[in-house]
Parts: C-alpha cells; sequence; structure tokens
C-alpha cells in the first residue's frame, strides 16, 4: 500500500493513465475524421452516379465508349442495386463487349421489374377497397377484452384457474 502511495504521491502513474487517455482520445478523433471523409466520398460518388443517371436508348448505349460503360455499369451497381452486377466485379469483365452486354442485360432487368413499373392500382382506390381500421362501425366490428395485470385477457384467467 506504501508504494502505491509512493506512486501516486509522485504523480508517475496518473501522468501515465492521461497519456493513455490523451492516446485514445487522439485515435478517436482520427477515426472519427476518417468516417467522415469516407461518408463524404461516398455521398459524392452517389451524387455522381445520379446526376448520370440510367440511360435507356440502346443506341446510346450501344456507342458508348468503355469510361461510359463502366459509369452506366457502376449506375446499376450502387444505385439500381442490380442483383447480378452486384455478384460480379467490372474487373471481371475484360472486354467491352463483355461490359456492353452485362449493361444492356441490366437494362434488361431494371425495364422488367415490377418496381419501375408504374403502380396498377392508385392509393384511393386501395383506400375503397380495403379501408383503413376503424373507418365505421359494422356489426362484424370485434370487440377488444380488457387485459388484467397478469397481461391475460378474462377467457385466459378462467382457463388458468382450471388448468
Amino acid at each position: 500500500m506504501r508504494e502505491v502511495r509512493k506512486e501516486d504521491a509522485n504523480g508517475e502513474s496518473a501522468a501515465f493513465r492521461k497519456a493513455v487517455v490523451d492516446e485514445l482520445e487522439r485515435k478517436a478523433r482520427v477515426h472519427r475524421e476518417k468516417v467522415r471523409v469516407a461518408a463524404e466520398k461516398k455521398e459524392a460518388k452517389e451524387a455522381n452516379f445520379r446526376v448520370i443517371g440510367v440511360e435507356h436508348d440502346r443506341a446510346k448505349i450501344r456507342a458508348m465508349t468503355v469510361p461510359h460503360l463502366k459509369a452506366q455499369y457502376d449506375v446499376y451497381k450502387h444505385i439500381v442495386k442490380d442483383a447480378i452486377i452486384q455478384k460480379t466485379t467490372l474487373v471481371s469483365i475484360p472486354h467491352r463487349q463483355d461490359k456492353l452486354d452485362a449493361v444492356l442485360a441490366a437494362l434488361d432487368r431494371y425495364e422488367a421489374s415490377p418496381s419501375t413499373a408504374a403502380p396498377t392500382v392508385s392509393v384511393d382506390a386501395d383506400m375503397q377497397v380495403n379501408p383503413p381500421v376503424g373507418a365505421g362501425s359494422t356489426e362484424n366490428d370485434v370487440e377488444m377484452g380488457e387485459i388484467g395485470k397478469d397481461g391475460l385477457g378474462e377467457e385466459e384467467d378462467d382457463e388458468e384457474l382450471y388448468h
């Protein structure tokens, strides 16, 4: 105990603890800065992809150079999130024709997907067919029972007594 008091008295262990805390705080600041920079880069990249957009004209796609095809590939990978494109890498597609085929196939899947098609039933029509709960009273409404202290309704209380 005397040794501990002696170490604390001269401040060596306190200085060591302060140095450790300072180093941990510095590492945390550096890490937060790296995360912030990475997030900014990701946002800038996604904004660039959104500016590029999905090209629907097949003649323009066929006339694209390799850098433009790479940009379209990245749009399908990061913005559209095409399942097949996400499983492949751009490096694994070495030739222009292969890149062109991949982009055209992704365009076919994009145009065929139901999420890009216009909705067939509007929200108002759906609301008329399936009105929201509590939108009116009918004879088929079910009355909710009260729940006891133990979280069981009246019927469950009765069953619990007999079992």
